[in-house]
């Protein structure tokens, strides 16, 4: 799993349908020549300070984490959390993005 550095998956993925479970919402684009799934993740002002920004973005990291293997090699990923990822069971954090990564993988085309 690498990050999303590149301007280029970033406009693919601003294009890209957003699917929305819970406190996470996802965009995924299928493909490319990465041998590895790329995954980027967004956070707005408005879930808070720093602080609760990056504490939204490393519980979603971890949350990736564990369903790194369903994660399809050379596609894009965007997960973008709320303010409710701060309060939200992380194990029910972990499940909204799994059934999102199947979701996403069950639409590739």
């Amino acid at each position: 799993m690498h990050r999303i550095r590149d301007r280029t998956t970033f406009a693919e993925l601003a294009r890209a349908r957003p699917a929305r479970r819970g406190v996470v919402s996802l965009r995924y684009v299928h493909g490319g020549d990465h041998e590895l799934a790329r995954v980027a993740y967004s956070v707005s002002r408005g879930v808070g300070n720093a602080v609760a920004r990056n504490r939204v973005r490393r519980r979603l990291r971890a949350a990736v984490q564990r369903w790194e293997s369903a994660l399809a090699p050379g596609s894009a990923y965007l997960l973008v959390g709320t303010r409710e990822v701060l309060t939200e069971d992380f194990e029910e954090i972990v499940a909204t993005v799994g059934a999102l990564v199947r979701d996403a993988g069950d639409t590739r085309s």
